[in-house]
């Protein structure tokens, strides 16, 4: 986990004077006008996070510096990316296949030195291919993948388009949801062995007497056991649960790890459920986001009858796609590139905190003009291009 301390870049658009500027842990708004380098700036954060040095070679840059601060290593690493350095590095691989023109063994290869046109990094660390984890979202990211067709080289349709979108957003939500309830099983067999443990202790003669009301303990345990699919055989009656819970220690034992652990399922699905009221709420005409049989993501009608997410309006796309790719990122940095595209006002208005709602460790790096985007932004979170 890595997350964006500070920047400099040096020749942006053709600049003479260097850009520098910090960003904050949790939100920043890069603002500024239509093509005044917000994009660029994006590309090269996207790029320092995935030390790839091909896509600056495309972008209108001379230097850039990109201080990033890991979690792992606690301490922060400056990215450097010279195209200069780059320059050099193409030519010693246009030396490099004329060498291979010399018979074997007949050229002096201690006189070839090389340079990195890869981003340096200080101090120096090995990092997994790809480099730090992180998301980013351009204006194109509602297809973010191969949107033409590999036999003939035509573009896609628009139903073919709508059909990649639900594809896409569902892998998306699956990989997130398995997850989750991963974790919820995990806990789930936490409960089953606490429930054997105590069954076979000795009986408890110390009495602690009731921590919980009875009743909200019946509904509590009753649910974690709805979970396992067995709620009527665990608990029997509310009346008997009532009086086994005030006078038996062994039973009140396991009803009170029951609900603790039925409280951490809970919490783990929070996310994934503020998500689909997030959504709802922000629909209109009664829309609302649910699942189907498969846990996959499925539209359903003020009238209770389903629809496919690839029939979302394109604002609506725009932004079940952020915010997914938003409560997905876990701590790590998300950069999106325009986020008020297609959305409605009231929703740039609200864009910034629900993020924030749906996952409050990422860090949020967004590119705007939208002045309704930053209305609830502090000053020391925009940076103006």
């Amino acid at each position: 986990m890595a997350h964006i301390t500070h920047v400099k870049i040096y020749g942006l658009l053709g600049r003479k004077k260097p850009i520098s500027f910090d960003l904050q842990r949790d939100v920043n708004v890069i603002f500024g006008d239509n093509g005044g380098g917000k994009t660029t700036v994006l590309k090269i954060l996207d790029a320092a996070l995935s030390l790839n040095g091909t896509t600056m070679l495309a972008l209108p840059v001379q230097k850039a510096e990109v201080d990033i601060y890991s979690v792992e290593h606690k301490q922060v690493i400056k990215h450097v990316w010279d195209r200069k350095s780059a320059a050099a590095s193409r030519q010693s691989e246009a030396m490099a296949e004329w060498i291979e023109t010399f018979p074997s063994g007949e050229f002096p290869h201690q006189f070839l030195r090389s340079v990195d046109a890869e981003w340096t990094l200080s101090p120096m660390l090995k990092l997994k291919k790809g480099g730090w984890k992180h998301t980013f979202l351009p204006t194109t990211r509602l297809y973010l993948s191969n949107t033409y067709k590999v036999s003939s080289g035509k573009p896609l349709t628009e139903a073919e388009l709508d059909s990649l979108f639900f594809e896409n957003v569902n892998k998306s939500w699956l990989r997130y949801y398995s997850n989750v309830l991963a974790r919820v099983r995990a806990i789930q067999e936490e409960g089953l062995r606490t429930v054997a443990n105590y069954a076979l202790a000795p009986k408890i003669e110390e009495k602690t007497g009731p921590k919980l009301d009875p009743l909200v303990a019946y509904d509590r345990v009753k649910k974690f056991w709805k979970r396992q699919s067995a709620a009527e055989i665990a608990l029997g009656t509310k009346a008997s649960f009532v009086k086994r819970y005030e006078t038996e220690e062994n039973f009140r034992l396991i009803v009170d790890s029951l609900n603790r652990l039925e409280e951490a399922i809970e919490k783990a699905m929070v996310p994934a459920t503020l998500f689909m009221q997030k959504i709802s709420n922000l629909f209109s005409a009664g829309k609302k986001i649910a699942l189907n049989n498969s846990n996959e993501l499925q539209l359903q009608l003020q009238d209770g009858s389903p629809l496919s997410l690839a029939a979302l309006s394109s604002g609506e796309k725009h932004l079940i796609a952020i915010l997914l790719a938003a409560m997905s990122a876990g701590q790590s940095s998300i950069i999106i590139d325009e986020p008020e595209l297609s959305m409605h006002i009231d929703w740039q208005r609200q864009f910034v905190e629900t993020i924030r709602d749906l996952n409050p460790e990422c860090q949020l790096i967004v590119a705007s003009h939208s002045p309704e985007v930053m209305a609830e932004i502090a000053d020391e979170k925009i940076v103006s291009i």
